[in-house]
């Protein structure tokens, strides 16, 4: 196993993704984890493009412990696979949607899917874990299995978001995503989110540090209005994350 892989590996020891918790009122972070706010963020934003793109199969490519999944579940959506390459993530990602409808399929290579078609694949949070020189026949793969009008989404940490961690491969701007995509895809839009700056920051301290977690409701939800309204949507030169909308050439 390659270190990198080995990093998030380790960090599949607890399924981490199903700490933050969403309600209608609040967002619970339940326990210690440093990015579980962002996280958050990204999960939200993703959610509602999917609900907009109203797609009938989803493949979650990299879905790791499943919690898009189960998101994408709550929803509606109709067919889902979840594909990834960590066995103890795939167990994780069973457990926590094994009481769902046959729609839902679990698998770890893209040979089990090789004659299905998907109207959306979405990428979150996955290409910056992937070694440069694999990416070109998992790019191809993708391409060969999405529907000739559906659309890929991709959300990766971009290269203001600092340091970039051992598990990364690296972080992106818009060229070096283009670079990667482009001999299968065109980007057809692209968003920034989470604005990084002292507001940001104040806010993660605020509801989430090693001296507590805020679980009072009032201003839980208070956080959570300012952080969606003058946090969640970015610039190129601030945002932490890119999202990008794809279309098969």
């Amino acid at each position: 196993m390659k270190d990198r892989q080995s990093f998030q590996e380790k960090e599949y020891e607890f399924p981490y993704h199903y700490l933050p918790e969403i309600d209608n009122q609040n967002w619970h972070l339940g326990k210690w984890w440093f990015n579980g706010l962002e996280y958050l963020g990204v999960l939200t934003y993703v959610k509602n493009i999917i609900n907009n793109l109203n797609p009938k199969n989803v493949l979650d490519f990299g879905c790791g412990d499943g919690r898009l999944i189960l998101e994408m579940k709550k929803n509606g959506i109709q067919k889902i696979t979840g594909i990834d390459i960590s066995e103890q993530a795939l167990n994780y990602a069973k457990a926590f949607n094994q009481s769902s409808n046959e729609n839902v399929n679990l698998v770890s290579d893209f040979n089990e899917i090789k004659n299905v078609k998907f109207d959306l694949i979405v990428a979150m949070e996955v290409l910056e874990h992937i070694e440069e020189k694999q990416l070109p026949k998992i790019i191809n793969s993708l391409a060969e299995i999405l529907e000739d009008e559906g659309k890929f989404l991709i959300t990766v940490p971009t290269l203001n978001k600092k340091p970039i961690p051992e598990k990364h491969y690296r972080h992106y701007n818009l060229d070096i995503l283009n670079i990667h995509v482009s001999p299968h895809f065109k980007i057809d839009e692209v968003k920034y989110i989470i604005k990084i700056g002292f507001l940001q920051k104040l806010i993660r301290r605020l509801m989430i540090n090693r001296f507590f977690i805020l679980n009072w409701k009032p201003l839980n939800s208070l956080l959570r209005i300012i952080y969606k309204k003058f946090v969640l949507n970015a610039e190129e030169k601030t945002g932490s994350n890119l999202i990008a909308i794809l279309s098969k050439k």
